[in-house]
């Protein structure tokens, strides 16, 4: 009988859509630093997408998250 795939094995490198906040990414116990630290950049490469997105008037639905990605890798740090 094959072993349950744990829970963090469902996580992709640099998946940020699977989290509500960048402070859920820094808390994570199955996470490893390197792991947080890939996930919260490329949270910021697409926080900064949408800030250029919204500069060309192509304006979200939601204010940006990138002051939330900034700290919680200087958490990290």
């Amino acid at each position: 009988m094959d072993a349950p795939e744990p829970p963090c094995a469902k996580i992709r490198p640099a998946d940020p859509s699977l989290f509500s906040c960048p402070g859920e990414v820094v808390e994570s116990q199955v996470l490893t630093p390197e792991a947080k630290r890939e996930i919260l950049l490329q949270w910021r490469k697409d926080e900064l997408a949408l800030l250029v997105a919204d500069d060309e008037g192509m304006q979200g639905d939601r204010p940006s998250q990138i002051d939330l990605v900034d700290h919680a890798l200087r958490v990290l740090s």
